[in-house]
């Protein structure tokens, strides 16, 4: 009832971690695969007193394994959160 008659199959919820809950830290990576596939990220977190700041971006380039099965996908986020005595105060792009 609470998503309405369109989730038949269910409904996947995901839930961020806040960037008020963990220490500072950055990541890169990369992969690479068979059919010229190339997947590369970052990610970081910051926090300074009632202030959190987490960024995230990716990129993934394949050939795939057929013609005509070519796949691009570029991704990024911000999550942006402010804690007050009331709650939290978050902006997430």
């Amino acid at each position: 009832v609470l998503y309405g008659d369109g989730a038949v199959a269910g409904v996947i919820n995901i839930i961020t971690r806040s960037p008020l809950d963990s220490k500072e830290h950055g990541s890169v990576r990369a992969r690479v695969g068979s059919y010229n596939t190339l997947e590369t990220g970052l990610t970081a977190q910051y926090r300074n007193g009632n202030l959190g700041l987490g960024v995230s971006a990716s990129n993934l380039e394949s050939d795939g394994f057929r013609r005509n099965n070519q796949n691009r996908q570029s991704n990024a986020a911000a999550d942006l959160r402010w804690l007050t005595e009331g709650g939290e105060l978050a902006l997430r792009l």
